[in-house]
């Protein structure tokens, strides 16, 4: 996916981020039950994602977002293990979406990204311009995308690419 894709279809008020242990269950493509992460895939190309968090409530408001790793043992009895790839935190901006888009004109952008756990890379930005984080996810077989409102957005989601 070189393009964006919406991370979640619609935006979650998670407070928290739900806990990762290892598990001989593959995780699944796709959005978790309780709305607030997503798994992918990557593309075998691919060892990069960018991650363009938003929210909704007013600027200066803030959000959080993790990425964990998922690799499978390679053992007869396999299972799969997380690894937490990163944390951060994301302040909303002015910079808003647009009406009856993927981002809402009712979305706030984040301007300021703040790695707090891991090894993430985030390009400065001006004040008021759409931030982005850059997250190596070489050799996970599958990772993972989770956001939760930091107990300061109201509702949270992010655009992910992959290259």
């Amino acid at each position: 996916m070189a393009y964006y894709e919406k991370l979640l279809t619609s935006n979650s008020a998670a407070t928290s981020f739900g806990s990762r242990i290892p598990t001989v269950t593959a995780p699944v493509d796709g959005a978790s039950a309780a709305g607030d992460s997503k798994v992918f895939t990557p593309d075998v190309s691919h060892d990069t994602i960018e991650i363009m968090p938003f929210g909704t409530s007013a600027a200066d408001q803030t959000m959080a977002f993790q990425v964990v790793g998922w690799r499978q043992t390679g053992g007869a009895t396999s299972i799969w293990v997380p690894t937490l790839i990163c944390t951060c935190v994301g302040t909303l901006c002015t910079a808003t979406g647009v009406a009856s888009a993927d981002v809402l004109n009712t979305d706030y952008l984040c301007d300021a990204i703040t790695v707090t756990t891991g090894v993430t890379v985030v390009p400065s930005v001006t004040a008021n311009t759409p931030a982005v984080a850059l997250i190596n996810i070489e050799g996970f077989q599958k990772y993972e995308v989770m956001v939760q409102r930091n107990s300061s957005a109201a509702t949270v989601n992010a655009l992910v690419a992959e290259y």
